[in-house]
């Protein structure tokens, strides 16, 4: 995996983080659109101290359906268990177990750590994984971490 782009969202005091690799890229846009929708459905948590349920979740799901249609992309949700094949990585058992892969922001390792709720002793809580890597060609697939550190919200994308 490549670089790290990070764009500070100064309304929300959001975060977003894509890690792509050198031969394809985000759109900046449709990243941003992104990020705006997770965190305009999870912003007011923190105030709450309910990070994710049910209810969100079926919320990003119907965000991630419509956004998909957009990019004319189709994105399924997995978890733990239920597993993408990026590239021959198992996501997202691979990053939870960091048995081949590393996650990094950056140069930085970061640890993620799967939550129902949101909320874990240590790292980034991981809530919801999406990718398109069924139905799109190589070179041309995505996974989107959509994580809360310090109950704040942020998508970690690798292409």
């Amino acid at each position: 995996m490549g670089a790290c782009q990070s764009k500070n969202e100064e309304t929300t005091q959001a975060t977003s983080y894509s890690i792509v690799s050198s031969t394809a890229s985000e759109s900046a846009s449709s990243s941003s659109e992104l990020q705006e929708s997770y965190v305009s459905s999870s912003s007011t948590e923190a105030v709450e101290n309910t990070y994710w349920n049910g209810e969100k979740d079926q919320k990003l799901s119907e965000f991630m359906s419509s956004w998909g249609q957009r990019m004319n992309q189709t994105y399924k949700q997995y978890s733990p268990g239920h597993n993408v094949d990026l590239y021959g990585l198992q996501l997202p058992d691979e990053v939870l177990t960091q048995t081949k892969f590393q996650v990094a922001i950056g140069q930085t390792p970061i640890v993620l750590n799967w939550s129902g709720d949101g909320v874990v002793d240590s790292g980034y809580a991981l809530v919801a994984v999406y990718s398109d890597a069924d139905t799109q060609p190589y070179l041309a697939k995505h996974v989107y971490f959509f994580t809360i550190n310090s109950g704040i919200p942020k998508v970690l994308v690798t292409t």
